[in-house]
């Protein structure tokens, strides 16, 4: 569904209210409202097709993030008043729920429930529509919230399945979501994995950890090009840290010829940030004096390794 730029937002661009730094701390009441909106508009309302399979009606898929929710929160019920009535205790915990980073669990997972359980692929059949007046695709869906989180300053956005911390729209837009799109390939699955995980570290506030995943992704890219072009004995690739690994590509022209000049230079910026700032901060002993490691480094340093994982593989993808 369109998202309308009625006059009460324009108004306010023009008096400068809305807002230009992302919060993470609080979830406003009409953006759980349009969660809420949009889930029923994707899946259907609560409590409808109880008698058909997990996949194929709505209450089924309600159920299962209620049943995941429950489990990661540990408890049973989520909301006492519609105990057992399982789309309207998730519905009504994303609306009132006061604790924020669980409701941003909940919002998550109905999110990635429109995506992965059954919508997909049951969506196209008329039953949807008919039987449950679903009026969007879960595509849809997900692209109206990450636009409603913009416009409300809250500080996520839903990318390859999870929510993502977003410090910075232009960062985001020209390094995280390019890297988070490039090393989906099948053969940077580890990569991958590792990128998201360090997202999820820095939601949660474990600066340290989203550091040392980050500079594991950029190292795991490094892995995959310079095993695939054979730069590297296999059994020092096995181990071998960030350093020894860019030289191996800078060694193997990675950079067009060009651009030779600028080679050493590059493996400066390369060698000398990211692993540098892991190096220091993240991976080593911290002796008797507990480090505290500050957000803007973290985000830094997922914003280095994005800048770095989207030029490695495209230049990759050129050679």
């Amino acid at each position: 569904m369109a998202i309308f730029d009625v006059f009460s937002k324009r108004l306010r661009r023009q008096q400068g209210q809305l807002p230009d730094v992302f919060f993470y701390d609080r979830i406003p009441g009409t953006l759980r409202t349009n969660v809420v909106q949009v889930a029923v508009d994707t899946i259907g309302n609560p409590g409808q097709g109880r008698s058909r399979g997990l996949d194929e009606y709505p209450e089924g898929v309600y159920s299962e993030v209620h049943r995941r929710l429950c489990r990661e929160s540990g408890v049973f019920v989520l909301v006492e008043r519609y105990q057992g009535d399982h789309g309207m205790e998730v519905l009504n915990y994303i609306t009132k729920h006061e604790d924020t980073l669980q409701v941003i669990d909940a919002i998550e997972l109905i999110m990635r429930a429109m995506v992965n359980i059954g919508v997909r692929r049951n969506y196209h059949y008329s039953i949807w529509r008919r039987d449950y007046k679903t009026r969007q695709t879960p595509e849809e869906s997900v692209q109206e919230l990450n636009q409603r989180f913009l416009e409300h300053g809250f500080g996520y956005q839903f990318e390859e399945g999870q929510l993502v911390r977003v410090d910075s729209t232009y960062a985001h837009a020209e390094m995280v979501k390019p890297a988070l799109s490039l090393v989906h390939a099948r053969r940077f699955k580890g990569a991958n994995q590792e990128f998201l995980q360090a997202h999820e570290h820095y939601r949660h506030g474990r600066h340290r950890e989203a550091i040392v995943t980050a500079n594991a992704a950029f190292e795991s890219v490094l892995k995959v090009i310079v095993a695939k072009r054979k730069w590297m004995d296999a059994k020092k690739l096995k181990t071998a840290p960030a350093k020894p690994l860019i030289l191996a590509c800078i060694n193997g022209d990675l950079v067009p010829g060009y651009m030779q000049d600028e080679l050493n230079r590059l493996e400066g910026i390369l060698s000398g940030g990211l692993p540098t700032v892991r190096n220091k901060d993240g991976g080593h002993g911290q002796g008797g004096t507990v480090k505290e490691i500050h957000q803007h480094v973290a985000g830094f340093a997922l914003h280095m390794a994005a800048a770095n994982i989207v030029f490695l593989v495209e230049a990759d993808k050129a050679l």
